[in-house]
């Protein structure tokens, strides 16, 4: 999506009974920009950097009367490197222990467009409609080696075997929107009705290759489809009082075939043992109702409920294994705001969420990821539910200082945590026989949270504005499985700072720093990360035109370390998901002012529509 095609997005803290109970925190809320200009106006983007990442995009409106038609459009062609190394030790008992590294190396090349085209008609002053068709197609060749070798004690050589995933990979998805809204009265009463269709084919296939030989083909077709339906209804009840109601109703149906291939002299034979055609079915159903009112012009109460309905078909045709799954809750919440002053308020929320397992996670069938090991979904995960609270305060001083802080505490029931456990099986690497372990998801633990987030921006005039954020947290396990105790407590942090001047020439510098604190597990120990990223941006062509470097990564370290341990083996793992990068990025408008893409955070009180985040 163009950033031109964004009006502002919205950090929603404690979001109420209007929106969907998925989740664990606050939400993001993208809002789209509506274009009020008669004639046409827009605007064209081209991108290049390195490692390559060139595109092409577009975001054209053009209104006439009470018509107005959209497009956004984009083509792109695009580099992705990565990398990963790690080491594993295998306790043999009194046996000397056996050692293995694997070193990975991966490039993910990927080509494609996309196209969001659409309407709106403005039947009269109060009564609009919207249609949109969003489709897109893309392509990717990834390849990506694995370097598996056997060590001694003293990480001496004794085996190697590389092996190489060769993958292409098709996609194509289709959305279709549609939008009513309708005001009934001058006093704000509004209704207002969305539906949606999606379908998206994934083909991917892959060749596998062991120090130069092929031995395996792995071919997966993934079909999804989803239907939507929303509607909100919106009554005022005098000046400070509102309230809402709404339902929702929405369905996915995914399957996928993953069929895996054996060269056997040759001929590749389908390997009835690794392949699988699974189905996932979801459906939820929504209502929710909330009332708000606002007292003295200094306090404001809303009150909300919600009630979700899910029911999952997890099918697993292959062995006809059939789980149906339904689940029903209720997910009540409760806003209140103080306004001190004109610049101070005082906010308080909770509310209760759900994390439902995706279809990767319950899917039973296991996929190897590499010959020593596995990924299997699990059937019978329950969602995780959490009950949040949060107390905020907001500071507006006059110096253009504003403190934005807030309390927090979260308990979660049915966590869902991966573990890694030893199959029993064994894989037979240039005559050593080395443990398969598989990964596998389960509901292990109760999960406390409690921490302190604190944000603080200033702003002096256009031409400074500095913010930062440190968030300081407690976290809570408490668990067993297999007789295993995953009981653990830890205390972790994590600190972003965004600072963006502008420099002589009228030339912006923007820095934004990322660190994120070690964290621990009674099972294993994740290192902390630091990352820079900068961004420099002129005006030209009488500000109707920006011309954008953005550098990601500068010290070129992002990614994460992870030690996992048990009492059979420890396991020492690094992952990068990219690497440095540079993109030069020139856009120009015609009959179109600059977005600015605002950024704006709130925590219960009024909105845009009345009561309520």
């Amino acid at each position: 999506m163009p950033a031109d095609a964004i009006e502002k997005v919205e950090v929603i803290t404690s979001p109420s009974a209007r929106y969907e109970a998925e989740g664990s925190g606050g939400i993001i809320n993208i809002i789209l920009r509506k274009s009020k200009k008669l004639g046409l106006n827009g605007s064209i983007s081209a991108n290049t950097g390195n490692p390559k990442s060139n595109s092409i995009s577009t975001n054209i409106n053009y209104r006439n009367g009470k018509i107005n038609f959209f497009n956004s459009s984009s083509v792109y062609d695009r580099l992705r490197p990565g990398s990963s190394s790690g080491i594993t030790e295998y306790f043999n008992g009194s046996e000397p222990s056996t050692f293995f590294s694997e070193d990975r190396e991966r490039e993910r090349v990927s080509n494609g467009y996309f196209v969001n085209n659409g309407f709106e008609w403005y039947i009269d002053d109060n009564t609009s409609l919207l249609g949109s068709f969003f489709y897109n197609d893309y392509s990717s060749d990834n390849l990506e080696s694995n370097t598996i070798r056997e060590l001694d004690a003293n990480s001496n050589i004794l085996n190697t075997i590389i092996q190489n995933d060769m993958e292409d990979d098709v996609d194509n998805n289709r959305e279709y929107n549609l939008n009513f809204e309708k005001k009934l009265d001058e006093d704000g009463q509004l209704i207002t009705v969305d539906l949606q269709y999606e379908n998206s084919k994934d083909w991917e296939n892959s060749i596998i290759d062991e120090n130069s030989i092929i031995n395996e083909s792995v071919v997966e077709n993934i079909q999804s489809e989803s239907y939507l339906f929303r509607s909100d209804f919106i009554l005022p009840i005098g000046e400070n009082r509102q309230f809402e109601a709404g339902i929702r109703f929405e369905s996915e149906d995914d399957i996928t075939d993953y069929k895996v291939y054996d060269n056997i002299n040759n001929v590749f034979v389908e390997d009835l043992n690794q392949s699988n055609l699974f189905q996932y079915k979801e459906q939820i159903s929504a209502l929710y109702t909330q009332y708000g009112v606002k007292v003295e012009e200094k306090y404001s109460f809303l009150l909300g409920l919600r009630i979700e309905n899910t029911l999952k078909n997890v099918n697993q045709l292959t062995i006809q294994d059939f789980t149906k799954i339904d689940d029903t809750g209720l997910f009540p919440t409760f806003n209140f705001g103080l306004e001190i002053d004109d610049d101070e308020t005082l906010t308080f929320g909770y509310n209760r969420r759900i994390r439902r397992p995706w279809s990767r996670f319950v899917n039973p069938f296991p996929t190897k990821i590499s010959p020593i090991l596995i990924w299997q979904g699990n059937p019978y995960l329950d969602p995780t539910y959490s009950n949040n609270l949060d107390l905020g305060y907001i500071k507006k001083y006059k110096s253009s200082f504003t403190v934005n802080t807030s309390a927090y505490f979260q308990k979660s029931t049915n966590s869902i945590n991966t573990i890694i456990e030893e199959t029993g099986e064994y894989a037979n690497i240039n005559g050593v026989d080395v443990p398969i372990v598989v990964r596998t998801p389960i509901n292990l633990s109760t999960n406390e949270r409690f921490g302190f987030e604190l944000n603080l921006s200033y702003r002096k005039g256009r031409k400074w504005n500095i913010n930062s954020n440190f968030n300081l947290f407690q976290n809570k396990v408490e668990g067993t499985y297999n007789e295993i105790v995953y009981d653990n407590e830890n205390i972790s942090w994590s600190f972003r700072l965004n600072n963006k001047i502008t420099l002589p020439g009228k030339v912006d510098w923007q820095t934004r720093m990322n660190v994120r604190g070690p964290n621990e597990t009674a099972v294993s120990k994740s290192d902390g990360d630091f990352s820079i990223d900068l961004a420099f941006s002129k005006e030209l062509f009488k500000d109707n035109a920006t011309l954008t470097l953005n550098i990601k990564d500068l010290l070129d370290q992002r990614g994460w370390r992870n030690e996992t341990f048990n009492e059979n083996f420890y396991n020492d793992y690094e992952y990068r998901w990219g690497q440095r990068s540079a993109t030069l990025n020139f856009t120009y408008r015609f009959n179109q002012k600059k977005n600015q893409n605002r950024r704006q955070m709130r925590s219960g009180g009024f909105d845009d529509r009345g009561f309520g985040s």
